[in-house]
Protein backbone atom coordinates (compact mmCIF):
# COMPACT_ATOMS: atom_id res chain seq x y z
CA UNK A 1 0.00 0.00 0.00
CA UNK A 2 1.22 3.15 -0.99
CA UNK A 3 1.58 6.60 1.19
CA UNK A 4 -1.28 7.89 -0.36
CA UNK A 5 -3.18 4.84 0.11
CA UNK A 6 -2.78 4.96 3.43
CA UNK A 7 -3.64 7.82 4.11
CA UNK A 8 -6.80 7.81 2.16
CA UNK A 9 -7.73 4.81 4.41
CA UNK A 10 -7.02 6.62 7.16
CA UNK A 11 -9.51 9.26 6.37
CA UNK A 12 -12.10 6.62 5.23
CA UNK A 13 -12.01 4.95 8.59
CA UNK A 14 -10.19 1.79 7.20
CA UNK A 15 -7.29 0.15 9.46
CA UNK A 16 -3.74 0.98 8.17
CA UNK A 17 -0.25 -0.47 9.31
CA UNK A 18 0.61 2.94 11.61
CA UNK A 19 4.71 2.61 11.88
CA UNK A 20 4.64 1.80 8.17
CA UNK A 21 2.75 5.06 7.26
CA UNK A 22 4.44 7.38 9.95
CA UNK A 23 8.23 5.52 8.35
CA UNK A 24 7.47 6.79 5.16
CA UNK A 25 5.84 9.90 6.40
CA UNK A 26 9.88 10.51 7.59
CA UNK A 27 11.49 9.26 4.27
CA UNK A 28 9.56 12.17 2.41
CA UNK A 29 10.47 14.51 5.14
CA UNK A 30 6.99 14.77 7.33
CA UNK A 31 7.79 14.48 11.02
CA UNK A 32 4.52 14.12 12.65
CA UNK A 33 3.11 12.61 15.51
CA UNK A 34 0.21 9.64 15.01
CA UNK A 35 -1.79 11.60 17.36
CA UNK A 36 -2.19 14.51 15.45
CA UNK A 37 -4.24 12.49 13.05
CA UNK A 38 -6.34 11.16 15.55
CA UNK A 39 -6.83 8.62 18.33
CA UNK A 40 -6.15 5.26 17.77
CA UNK A 41 -8.08 2.14 17.96
CA UNK A 42 -6.64 -0.95 17.95
CA UNK A 43 -7.75 -3.99 15.37
CA UNK A 44 -5.26 -6.42 14.93
CA UNK A 45 -1.51 -7.04 14.60
CA UNK A 46 -0.14 -3.68 13.56
CA UNK A 47 -3.76 -2.11 11.72
CA UNK A 48 -5.01 0.38 13.38
CA UNK A 49 -8.11 2.64 12.89
CA UNK A 50 -8.62 6.64 13.50
CA UNK A 51 -11.65 6.67 16.20
CA UNK A 52 -11.49 10.43 15.05
CA UNK A 53 -9.74 12.12 11.94
CA UNK A 54 -8.66 15.22 12.57
CA UNK A 55 -9.56 16.23 8.46
CA UNK A 56 -7.36 19.58 8.59
CA UNK A 57 -3.81 17.15 8.82
CA UNK A 58 -5.25 14.60 7.25
CA UNK A 59 -6.70 16.08 3.79
CA UNK A 60 -3.17 18.37 3.60
CA UNK A 61 -1.03 15.31 3.50
CA UNK A 62 -3.75 13.72 1.21
CA UNK A 63 -3.56 16.67 -1.16
CA UNK A 64 0.09 16.57 -0.60
CA UNK A 65 1.19 13.30 -1.47
CA UNK A 66 -1.97 12.10 -4.08
CA UNK A 67 -0.80 11.21 -7.45
CA UNK A 68 -0.11 13.28 -10.03
CA UNK A 69 -2.80 14.14 -12.80
CA UNK A 70 0.05 15.66 -15.26
CA UNK A 71 4.18 16.22 -15.60
CA UNK A 72 3.38 19.45 -14.83
CA UNK A 73 1.99 18.78 -11.54
CA UNK A 74 4.83 16.35 -10.47
CA UNK A 75 7.27 18.83 -11.37
CA UNK A 76 5.46 21.11 -8.92
CA UNK A 77 5.49 18.65 -6.87
CA UNK A 78 8.67 18.17 -6.59
CA UNK A 79 10.12 15.30 -9.30
CA UNK A 80 8.51 15.38 -12.67
CA UNK A 81 9.90 11.91 -13.09
CA UNK A 82 6.77 10.57 -10.62
CA UNK A 83 4.76 11.18 -13.76
CA UNK A 84 4.71 9.75 -17.30
CA UNK A 85 5.32 12.16 -20.13
CA UNK A 86 2.61 12.87 -22.35
CA UNK A 87 4.21 11.64 -25.49
CA UNK A 88 7.26 8.86 -26.15
CA UNK A 89 10.17 9.66 -28.62
CA UNK A 90 12.31 7.23 -30.39
CA UNK A 91 15.45 7.65 -32.65
CA UNK A 92 14.70 4.79 -35.53
CA UNK A 93 15.57 3.81 -39.23
CA UNK A 94 14.77 1.61 -41.97
CA UNK A 95 16.59 -1.48 -41.94
CA UNK A 96 17.97 -0.89 -45.86
CA UNK A 97 19.15 3.01 -44.74
CA UNK A 98 21.09 2.92 -42.20
CA UNK A 99 22.20 6.63 -42.84
CA UNK A 100 18.33 7.64 -43.01
CA UNK A 101 17.79 8.55 -39.09
CA UNK A 102 14.52 10.11 -38.10
CA UNK A 103 12.27 10.55 -34.86
CA UNK A 104 8.94 8.24 -34.19
CA UNK A 105 6.54 10.12 -31.72
CA UNK A 106 4.47 7.94 -29.53
CA UNK A 107 1.54 10.24 -28.68
CA UNK A 108 -2.12 9.43 -27.34
CA UNK A 109 -3.64 10.63 -30.60
CA UNK A 110 -1.36 8.93 -32.96
CA UNK A 111 -2.63 7.55 -36.26
CA UNK A 112 -0.32 4.48 -37.44
CA UNK A 113 -1.98 3.96 -40.22
CA UNK A 114 -0.84 7.91 -41.91
CA UNK A 115 2.91 6.93 -41.52
CA UNK A 116 3.08 2.97 -41.70
CA UNK A 117 -0.09 1.39 -43.92
CA UNK A 118 -1.45 -1.67 -42.86
CA UNK A 119 0.61 -3.17 -46.03
CA UNK A 120 4.19 -1.50 -45.01
CA UNK A 121 4.04 -2.74 -41.20
CA UNK A 122 6.49 -5.49 -41.13
CA UNK A 123 8.72 -6.99 -38.27
CA UNK A 124 10.34 -4.03 -35.75
CA UNK A 125 13.34 -4.65 -34.34
CA UNK A 126 14.29 -3.10 -30.51
CA UNK A 127 17.65 -2.11 -29.74
CA UNK A 128 18.48 -1.43 -26.37
CA UNK A 129 21.29 0.28 -26.46
CA UNK A 130 22.20 3.27 -29.02
CA UNK A 131 26.48 2.01 -30.27
CA UNK A 132 24.37 -1.32 -30.99
CA UNK A 133 21.65 0.80 -32.81
CA UNK A 134 24.23 3.03 -34.53
CA UNK A 135 26.08 -0.78 -35.88
CA UNK A 136 23.18 -2.35 -36.25
CA UNK A 137 24.00 -4.85 -39.31
CA UNK A 138 26.99 -6.50 -37.78
CA UNK A 139 25.39 -6.33 -33.66
CA UNK A 140 22.42 -8.09 -35.55
CA UNK A 141 23.96 -10.35 -37.56
CA UNK A 142 26.21 -11.87 -34.32
CA UNK A 143 22.41 -11.87 -32.69
CA UNK A 144 21.36 -14.84 -35.29
CA UNK A 145 18.91 -12.16 -37.45
CA UNK A 146 19.60 -12.79 -40.79
CA UNK A 147 18.48 -11.97 -43.92
CA UNK A 148 16.46 -8.80 -42.57
CA UNK A 149 13.90 -7.26 -44.68
CA UNK A 150 15.11 -3.46 -45.88
CA UNK A 151 11.82 -2.46 -44.76
CA UNK A 152 12.14 -3.67 -41.17
CA UNK A 153 11.94 -0.34 -38.24
CA UNK A 154 14.90 -0.50 -36.47
CA UNK A 155 14.49 1.25 -33.33
CA UNK A 156 16.62 2.27 -30.26
CA UNK A 157 14.19 1.30 -27.44
CA UNK A 158 16.03 3.44 -24.48
CA UNK A 159 15.95 1.25 -21.84
CA UNK A 160 12.34 1.38 -19.73
CA UNK A 161 11.36 4.09 -22.15
CA UNK A 162 10.11 1.41 -24.57
CA UNK A 163 7.17 0.35 -21.92
CA UNK A 164 5.23 4.11 -22.40
CA UNK A 165 1.89 2.80 -22.96
CA UNK A 166 1.63 4.90 -26.46
CA UNK A 167 4.84 3.08 -27.37
CA UNK A 168 3.28 -0.15 -26.48
CA UNK A 169 0.16 0.71 -28.31
CA UNK A 170 2.12 1.58 -31.38
CA UNK A 171 4.39 -1.74 -31.16
CA UNK A 172 0.64 -3.53 -31.30
CA UNK A 173 0.32 -2.66 -34.65
CA UNK A 174 2.90 -4.67 -35.91
CA UNK A 175 3.45 -8.36 -36.83
CA UNK A 176 6.07 -9.03 -35.17
CA UNK A 177 8.97 -7.06 -32.65
CA UNK A 178 12.35 -8.55 -31.58
CA UNK A 179 13.52 -7.07 -28.39
CA UNK A 180 17.04 -7.29 -27.92
CA UNK A 181 18.36 -6.45 -24.48
CA UNK A 182 21.57 -6.26 -22.38
CA UNK A 183 21.05 -9.73 -20.62
CA UNK A 184 20.79 -8.54 -17.09
CA UNK A 185 17.51 -8.02 -14.66
CA UNK A 186 16.45 -4.86 -16.72
CA UNK A 187 16.42 -6.42 -19.41
CA UNK A 188 14.46 -8.63 -18.34
CA UNK A 189 11.66 -7.04 -16.43
CA UNK A 190 11.21 -4.60 -19.11
CA UNK A 191 10.85 -7.58 -21.45
CA UNK A 192 8.01 -8.40 -18.97
CA UNK A 193 6.26 -5.53 -18.99
CA UNK A 194 6.01 -5.33 -23.10
CA UNK A 195 4.94 -9.26 -22.91
CA UNK A 196 1.95 -8.05 -20.88
CA UNK A 197 0.79 -6.08 -23.76
CA UNK A 198 2.13 -7.31 -26.92
CA UNK A 199 2.03 -10.93 -25.72
CA UNK A 200 3.80 -13.39 -28.53
CA UNK A 201 4.22 -10.71 -30.70
CA UNK A 202 7.41 -10.28 -28.79
CA UNK A 203 10.62 -12.24 -28.51
CA UNK A 204 13.21 -11.94 -26.51
CA UNK A 205 16.03 -12.39 -28.73
CA UNK A 206 19.14 -14.20 -27.61
CA UNK A 207 21.78 -16.24 -30.37
CA UNK A 208 22.25 -19.66 -29.90
CA UNK A 209 26.03 -19.09 -29.28
CA UNK A 210 25.04 -16.55 -26.51
CA UNK A 211 27.13 -18.50 -23.78
CA UNK A 212 30.55 -18.25 -25.80
CA UNK A 213 30.27 -14.25 -24.19
CA UNK A 214 30.68 -15.54 -20.72
CA UNK A 215 33.90 -14.70 -20.33
CA UNK A 216 32.57 -10.84 -20.69
CA UNK A 217 30.32 -10.94 -18.32
CA UNK A 218 30.19 -8.59 -15.05
CA UNK A 219 28.81 -8.64 -11.19
CA UNK A 220 26.64 -6.26 -11.05
CA UNK A 221 26.84 -3.70 -7.64
CA UNK A 222 23.65 -4.92 -6.42
CA UNK A 223 24.37 -8.89 -6.44
CA UNK A 224 20.71 -9.39 -5.76
CA UNK A 225 20.62 -8.11 -9.28
CA UNK A 226 22.07 -10.86 -10.90
CA UNK A 227 20.22 -14.14 -8.85
CA UNK A 228 17.51 -12.05 -9.68
CA UNK A 229 17.87 -11.96 -13.19
CA UNK A 230 19.23 -15.78 -13.40
CA UNK A 231 16.03 -16.80 -11.48
CA UNK A 232 14.38 -15.05 -13.72
CA UNK A 233 15.31 -16.44 -16.69
CA UNK A 234 15.23 -19.67 -15.23
CA UNK A 235 11.60 -19.21 -14.99
CA UNK A 236 10.71 -17.59 -18.86
CA UNK A 237 13.25 -20.59 -20.16
CA UNK A 238 15.38 -18.44 -21.71
CA UNK A 239 18.18 -21.18 -21.37
CA UNK A 240 20.72 -19.32 -23.72
CA UNK A 241 20.69 -16.51 -21.21
CA UNK A 242 20.66 -19.09 -18.45
CA UNK A 243 24.04 -20.66 -19.25
CA UNK A 244 25.41 -17.27 -20.19
CA UNK A 245 24.34 -15.90 -16.58
CA UNK A 246 25.72 -19.43 -14.54
CA UNK A 247 28.65 -19.96 -16.62
CA UNK A 248 29.80 -16.13 -16.48
CA UNK A 249 28.67 -15.39 -13.05
CA UNK A 250 27.30 -12.15 -13.76
CA UNK A 251 25.22 -10.01 -16.53
CA UNK A 252 25.99 -9.00 -20.12
CA UNK A 253 25.74 -6.21 -21.79
CA UNK A 254 24.82 -6.00 -25.37
CA UNK A 255 27.73 -3.82 -27.04
CA UNK A 256 29.62 -6.53 -26.68
CA UNK A 257 27.81 -8.45 -29.51
CA UNK A 258 28.94 -5.45 -31.93
CA UNK A 259 31.73 -7.92 -32.54
CA UNK A 260 34.84 -6.09 -34.95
Amino acid sequence: MSLYQMLLAAKQGNAFNVKRLLTQLKMKGVDIDIEDLGPLVFVQKNKHVLEEVNHTILDSLIDQFSPAKSRREASQKGNSHDHRTHTAYFVAKRYGEQGAVFAISCAPDMTVETHWPKSNRTDVILIENSECFTFCSSFLDNMGLQNIDDDTLVIWSSGKAITHPNATHFLSHFHRIHYCPDYDLAGVEIYETLFKTLGDKIHFMMPFDLARYAKYCVVPKERMRYVRALNKAKGLGFEPMVKLLTDGRGILEQEVLIGE
